[in-house]
């Protein structure tokens, strides 16, 4: 194991449908210089990524899709598919 991994801290924020999880991944996100969102609908990860974009600019921001409905949505923010993000998070 990595010893930068050893410094990391993980939350997990669990609770019924809205009740702000998402939004709370989403200010974490953008507390960091860099960070992605895993969403599980297509019509999510496009909400997120307005979001985002609205609160960093277009240039900081992609909205990468998997195929077959939707499934595996990602949103990364600032270092594009890097896999050394500071903030990550996953909503399903």
């Amino acid at each position: 194991m990595p010893a930068r991994w050893s410094t990391r801290n993980v939350t997990a924020v669990l609770g019924p449908t809205n009740t702000g999880k998402t939004h709370l991944a989403i200010e974490r996100m953008l507390g960091h210089e860099t960070g992605m969102i895993g969403l599980p609908l297509r019509l999510l990860a496009r909400e997120v990524f307005n979001k985002v974009v609205t609160r960093v600019g277009v240039d900081k921001v992609a909205l990468v899709t998997g195929g077959n409905g939707g499934i595996g949505l990602a949103l990364v923010r600032a270092q594009l598919l890097s896999s050394d993000q500071e903030a990550a998070a996953g909503d399903q």
